[in-house]
């Protein structure tokens, strides 16, 4: 018999990041690797918890960086970041979850 999984979600992630580099994870899966780059990728999602996680590396002189997560296109709660801006060498990290239902 099949199995169907329930999606629910159409997931959309933008980032931004000028002078470092960028890595987005999701549900520990790496989705974006950037460097000096725009990057976007839209995924559908499956009901349930997810997990996301970014790490920011600052390199010369100032990084500035901006991170813009939707669920359906709606802002995932507490995941607009930016821009924001770093001084060289210095690395910014944060992680969350959301709930698809």
């Amino acid at each position: 018999m099949a199995q169907f999984k329930t999606l629910s979600s159409n997931f959309h992630v933008s980032t931004l990041v000028e002078h470092g580099t960028l890595t987005f994870f999701l549900d520990g899966n790496q989705i974006i690797s950037a460097r000096d780059s725009i990057d976007s990728k839209t995924m559908i999602l499956e009901a349930g918890r997810h997990e996301y996680q970014w790490q920011v590396n600052g390199k010369d002189n100032l990084t500035r960086y901006y991170i813009r997560m939707t669920s359906n296109g709606v802002a995932v709660p507490g995941t607009g970041v930016g821009p924001r801006t770093l001084k060289g060498g210095d690395t910014d990290f944060s992680g969350g979850e959301f709930q698809v239902s």
